[in-house]
């Protein structure tokens, strides 16, 4: 990926909103801010570590409707067992979705999921960045090109 191209989808990503239903509650995540909201709610209920991942759209690439459904399903499956709360994510500026744009993305926050393994995962399912998070900080957009990944951080 070039590096115009990531700098674009940097700022799509950092500009999307991510509300996430827990039992209870509705917690709106933004990249790289400060959210005492969800740091409260990790340390209640013992989360140490927490991933966003999507199965859908690969690459942000647009798939059709019924591909990104199969993807879903498959990732639900593979998400047995993991204690794990539905978001649908939102352009921050508010703007409605287009006539005839594809389904909304949906992605699950996924309690106590090392940040490694959460790079491993969104790399598996071709995301190109992620989200990370601890009951410590804000969360952290990670790209996933490797492996490994590369963390975006907040200028200091």
């Amino acid at each position: 990926m070039n590096a115009r191209l990531k700098n674009q989808l940097t700022l799509a990503y950092l500009n999307t909103l991510f509300p996430v239903d827990f039992p209870g509650q509705r917690i709106v995540i933004s990249p790289l801010s400060d959210n005492e909201e969800l740091r409260a709610h990790c340390k209640a209920h013992r989360i140490r570590h927490w991933a966003l991942i999507t199965p859908m759209n690969p690459g942000s690439r647009t798939l059709p409707d019924e591909e990104n459904s199969e993807r879903l399903r498959e990732f639900k499956k593979m998400l047995e067992g993991f204690r794990c709360h539905e978001s649908v994510s939102v352009p921050a500026d508010g703007t409605p979705e287009l006539v005839g744009a594809p389904m909304p993305e949906i992605g699950f926050f996924i309690e106590n999921l090392f940040p490694w393994e959460a790079v491993k995962l969104g790399f598996k399912w071709g995301q190109n960045a992620i989200l990370v998070g601890t009951d410590e900080g804000p969360a952290e957009l990670v790209w996933t090109e490797h492996e490994s990944g590369t963390y975006f951080s907040r200028p200091k």
